[in-house]
């Protein structure tokens, strides 16, 4: 008679455990959605970051060359415009033609 009574014991447990885990089930299929989600808005999010430095870091490098680029037309002491070249070119100055003396 005790094994009947310890059977009966494990039956209802089992069934309380199976109707705990239907229960139990459902959050977890909406806590795998919102982990899912989540994961995706996150990779969304430093997706963007990344092509925003990426973009800075290009803009920055072409402002950099545009500078040096105006910073080597510029026309220092001694240069003047060459409309044919279309650059700043020096002055022969034949004063200083010290290879000849």
């Amino acid at each position: 008679k005790d094994l009947i009574d310890v059977d009966k014991e494990e039956l209802e447990f089992c069934q309380r455990l199976d109707e705990k885990l239907d229960v139990l089930a459902i959050f977890q299929a909406e806590a795998k959605i919102l982990r899912e989600r989540k994961r995706d808005e996150d990779a969304r999010k430093a997706a963007e970051a990344e092509a925003l430095a990426r973009r800075l870091a290009e803009e920055n490098e072409r402002k950099r060359l545009l500078d040096d680029v105006k910073k080597e037309a510029e026309a220092k002491p001694g240069m003047v415009w060459n409309p044919q070249l279309r650059e700043y070119q020096y002055l022969h100055d034949p004063t200083q033609e010290t290879w000849r003396d």
